[in-house]
């Protein structure tokens, strides 16, 4: 089991003119469920099929009402893959955008295996 602890959304912006970004329209911080469900649950290197889509169901689950500070715990095969679609993704995001979302990346990749003293729990 893996734990990962939720960063503080991120605001997305232009670089150069510090102005946020809109990102199929939308211009609110980015939580890291949003991360998960549009950046890495739907890449193409997570697969497809019923075992893949029941990892990216019990994810989308487990970090749909997180908050900043929270510990999620992540079933050890369910972390495996999404660490490496994280690693390794099959799908071209611009760097602009990752790079901003580092703290996303490195918390789900950098997840302890300690249980924390708060944990939310959901495994599928």
């Amino acid at each position: 089991m893996r734990y990962v602890k939720i960063p503080e959304p991120i605001q997305m912006r232009n670089l150069t003119t510090d102005v946020p970004l809109s990102v199929d329209g939308d211009d609110t911080p980015w939580r890291m469920y949003r991360y998960l469900a549009d950046v890495v649950l739907t890449d193409t290197a997570m697969g497809k099929g019923y075992e893949v889509d029941r990892i990216r169901s019990t994810i989308q689950e487990a970090f749909k009402d997180a908050s900043p500070g929270d510990y999620i715990a992540v079933e050890d095969a369910h972390y495996d893959k999404v660490q490496a679609v994280i690693v390794e993704p099959g799908s071209e995001i611009p760097p602009i955008v990752t790079m901003q979302l580092f703290a996303f990346q490195q918390a789900f990749v950098d997840a302890t295996r300690e249980k924390p003293q708060v944990l939310i729990e959901l495994t599928g």
